[in-house]
């Protein structure tokens, strides 16, 4: 039995720890006794995380060990990590018909903490496509459009935005595949943010128009 905090020549003691890490719980007070099979402390090692995800039974046979699997923290920005699928449950998870698929994280180098939520998408392939941010797509009139600023000069540095419509596919983590329905010209620089806001400028400026200043 060992006591912490007691009347030795050393009021400090030190305990060496099975691994590193950060110590999350603490089960012992200054003048209490440590006893043999009690914790005192629990350390959570937070370099060796990974992602538990939930698979419908529908979508299984699309999952196998080695796929890469990109996901995003919605605390952060939607910042997007990267993962690698290690291993796939055998059994389905209580009631919910969906099985647990274990994916190791790739970089561990971000702001991580145990029992996160998190957005992800299960790469199976594909082909290449134009996308934008879902923040960059408006809906007037019953059509989809964007906003570019013109590459154009202007006296006394006016900027000129223009609305152009296009027609949007799948979506996926926040980007929105999408089709120019109009030429745009080069130099050309579409408005990622803030659409929202310009068009609600055009519509009092020229009741739906297709420009902005």
């Amino acid at each position: 039995m060992l006591i912490l905090g007691g009347t030795s020549k050393s009021p400090v003691l030190s305990i060496n720890a099975p691994i590193s890490g950060y110590v999350s719980d603490i089960y012992i007070k200054i003048g209490s006794n440590a006893e043999t099979g009690k914790p005192m402390f629990t350390i959570l090692d937070n370099s060796k995380m990974h992602v538990d995800l939930l698979i419908y039974e529908k979508d299984l046979f699309k999952v196998r060990v080695g796929q890469d699997v990109r996901f995003i923290l919605t605390n952060q920005n939607n910042k997007e990590i990267r993962g690698k699928i290690k291993n796939i449950g055998k059994n389905f998870e209580n009631d919910t018909k969906s099985v647990a698929v274990h994916a190791d994280i790739i970089d561990l180098n971000h702001n991580l903490i145990p029992g996160m939520y998190v957005n992800a998408l299960v790469e199976m392939g594909g082909n290449k496509v134009s996308s934008l941010p879902s923040d960059a797509i408006i809906k007037a009139e019953g059509r989809e459009f964007i906003f570019i600023m013109e590459n154009e000069q202007h006296e006394e540095g006016e900027i000129t935005f223009a609305r152009i419509e296009v027609k949007t596919g799948v979506s996926q983590l926040g980007n929105v595949q999408v089709n120019l329905l109009e030429p745009i010209h080069e130099g050309d620089k579409i408005v990622t943010k803030g659409a929202f806001y310009l068009q609600s400028h055009l519509t009092k400026e020229s009741g739906g128009g297709g420009h902005a200043h």
